[in-house]
């Protein structure tokens, strides 16, 4: 397996290219990072193959999934739920010039809409199907305890 960046900021290692974990009171690999390396590593434990977050800081880890293969899956379905939604309207900086003729580009009729996406799938339904892959794949990832929960809840308000 190459690098996968997720969506939400997560990344996997290539399979092999793990790191020994320090810290911790079991043996573990780190196989991947939570936006910055510095602040949190995804850990693989040795013992039973599961993973978590390990926050840098404090030494605190947070339970993701039964495996690797769980972790990868729910990185790919948060994938989807993002990619299903509208898109994100791409920012625009510009000297005062530039937005005046803009301006007069759009009063003089001159500025085409884009060519329309195809409709986004409704936020409730997107959550749904998220919230029914992530059971399919490992139900006990989404207790209380587990790291997941925060970005779920995110999807189903909307923040994400």
């Amino acid at each position: 397996m190459a690098e996968y960046e997720s969506l939400l900021g997560m990344v996997l290692y290539p399979s092999g290219q793990a790191g020994q974990a320090d810290g911790l009171p079991r043996p573990a690999l780190v196989i991947g990072h939570v936006h910055d390396e510095s602040e949190s590593q995804i850990v693989e434990f040795a013992d039973d193959l599961s993973t978590a977050v390990l926050d840098r800081a404090t030494g605190a880890t947070y339970p993701l999934n039964r495996d690797r293969a769980s972790t990868e899956q729910f990185l790919q379905a948060f994938d989807e739920y993002i990619r299903s939604g509208p898109a994100d309207a791409p920012p625009m900086t510009l000297t005062a010039e530039q937005a005046q003729n803009l301006i007069a580009r759009f009063q003089a009729g001159k500025i085409t809409p884009p060519k329309p996406r195809p409709r986004p799938v409704p936020h409730r339904t997107r959550v749904k199907t998220l919230r029914h892959r992530l059971h399919e794949i490992d139900p006990d990832a989404l207790g209380v305890e587990h790291w997941w929960r925060t970005p779920l809840e995110e999807a189903e308000n909307g923040l994400i």
